[in-house]
């Protein structure tokens, strides 16, 4: 594996959400799988991710701007710029915007597997204004490691 270096302003950034734009800063293939690495741009407002599990993954965030709710394994946590939080695989976890502006968290997929391409197709849903639930069902069966569990915290 060779080292790499991305520039920012070459980082593709994916619409997942309503209000959260990812920026993916690191692909599977740049680490041989080991890794990847995004960043997301939340919108005030905006609904977070909804309650759900990888069962191949760890992911650690890293909250840079903002403040955030973050629910672990039922549990809730404040997290503020600076807080980094650690989720094992196969751990349920969501977390959503508290803030009043807009805000950015950064977060790891430990081993990378297929979670971009996974990005790229709920982006891909978004771009053609086809978000309901039956085609979010479709998606997930694509990826059977990424489990889906409920809504977004309220």
């Amino acid at each position: 594996m060779e080292a790499k270096h991305i520039q920012s302003s070459q980082a593709t950034i994916l619409d997942i959400n309503n209000g959260v734009q990812a920026k993916v800063l690191l692909r599977s293939s740049d680490t041989n799988g080991k890794i990847a690495v995004f960043e997301d741009v939340v919108d005030a407002g905006a609904p977070g991710s909804p309650r759900h599990i990888h069962h191949k993954q760890d992911e650690t965030f890293f909250f840079l701007e903002g403040e955030f709710e973050v629910e672990i394994d039922g549990k809730r946590y404040q997290a503020k710029p600076g807080d980094t939080v650690f989720v094992p695989r196969g751990t349920p976890h969501a977390w959503k915007f508290s803030g009043t502006e807009i805000d950015c968290i950064r977060y790891i997929f430990s081993p990378a597997l297929n979670i971009e391409d996974m990005f790229q197709d709920l982006h891909d849903l978004r771009s053609r204004e086809i978000s309901n639930q039956e085609q979010l069902e479709v998606i997930a069966q694509r990826y059977p490691d990424q489990e889906m569990l409920g809504p977004p915290i309220s």
